[in-house]
Order: C-alpha cells, then structure tokens, then sequence
C-alpha cells in the first residue's frame, strides 16, 4: 500500500559480516517532507552515479586545495 508520506525500500546490510536483504521504511510527517527527501535522495544518487562512473565532484569551496596544501606541508621524524 503506497502513501505519499511514506517510502519503503530494501537494500543489502554487510554490517555484521554476513550479507542480509533488509526491508527498512521511513514514514514522514507530511507530503511536503516526504518530496523534500525525495529530491534530495534523488540528488545524492546523481551524485553517486557519476563517482562511480569516476566523475569527480567539483572543489567549489576550495577545501580540496586547503586539504592538499595542508598535507604538502606535513612532515615526520625519525622519533
């Protein structure tokens, strides 16, 4: 039985070493929340899609440069 506040799906859990199908359900509030999920999760899968496909995300912030000026400067001692 469908309803526009809820979503209920199955995936695979590997979290206790040993591969399980599970049936898990999410049930929202309103009809309003349950599209916003909707939307976002369908933006997240986008995204997913195109990192596996080996497309990088953009650095639009910067922090990717931060990070890998950061690690250049780092060094070790022989303690």
């Amino acid at each position: 039985a469908g309803s526009d506040r809820s979503w209920v799906w199955s995936c695979y859990d590997f979290a206790e070493g040993e591969l399980e199908e599970k049936v898990l359900a999410l049930r929202f509030a309103n009809s309003d929340l349950a599209n916003e999920f909707k939307e976002k999760y369908e933006e997240c899968q986008k995204e997913m899609e195109a990192l596996l496909a080996g497309e990088d995300k953009p650095d639009e912030g910067g922090e990717a440069d931060e990070a890998a000026e950061a690690l250049d400067k780092l060094t070790t001692s022989g303690e």
